[in-house]
């Protein structure tokens, strides 16, 4: 829960009240509420305070469309999307990050008057968390780096650990800001489409009496 709520103590105590509502806690429990009740909470409050986006001033049908469309691209790069290698395993991507090569302002391609305003109430109102400057994966130059807010992960079904991003260039930043739907649907068919990811068999142990490797369970 600490984790989900990223520090912000506001956040933290609604999840809590909201678990001990859902789960007729009182003066008297001495109980642990059961964790499918946690559970509801949770993902209930991340759905109220992600439909909350939308009644924010300026600017909040469009920074609740950026959020769902980039948190939707979240699930689906999770349970959908292409497996990468980690030692002799293939696991799924885990990511809810964008990074940027370069900021905007640093590649001669600065964002447009509402491009701006849209980044800048994004971060002001912690749709997305900007991190500290990176480092470019090509160049050796900073690279721009936003983290979905932790508590809206719950509303998509994805996870809140990460071991990739999205990363984009800044015209498909710039892109993603005015079309984050079109710009989402591009970056999965383009980047982690896996068709033969809802097709896999389920996982089984190696060794003796197992298959010896993946290609041998076939």
């Amino acid at each position: 829960i600490a984790d989900i709520c990223s520090g912000d103590i506001s956040n933290l105590l609604e999840v809590y009240r909201r678990i001990f509502e859902k789960g007729g806690v009182g003066k008297q429990t001495r109980e642990t509420v059961p964790a499918h009740i946690q559970h509801a909470a949770i993902e209930a409050v991340s759905r109220d305070l992600c439909s909350l986006i939308k009644s924010y001033v300026p600017y909040g049908e469009q920074m609740y469309l950026v959020a769902f469309h980039f948190g939707t691209l979240s699930r689906r790069i999770l349970r959908e999307g292409c497996l990468q290698k980690k030692g002799n395993d293939l696991i799924p991507c885990e990511t809810s990050r964008i990074e940027v090569d370069q900021p905007p302002e640093d590649t001669g391609e600065p964002l447009g008057d509402i491009q701006s305003a849209l980044a800048s109430e994004l971060v002001r109102r912690a749709i997305f968390v900007e991190m500290e400057l990176g480092r470019s994966r090509h160049k050796f130059t900073p690279s721009l780096r936003w983290q979905l807010r932790r508590i809206y992960c719950p509303t998509f079904g994805t996870s809140l650990a990460k071991n990739t991003a999205v990363k984009w260039n800044t015209s498909e930043f710039k892109y993603f800001l005015l079309n984050p739907e079109k710009a989402c649907e591009e970056e999965f068919a383009k980047r982690w489409k896996d068709g033969n990811r809802g097709r896999q068999e389920p996982e089984l142990p190696f060794g003796k009496g197992f298959p010896k490797t993946r290609d041998d369970r076939r």
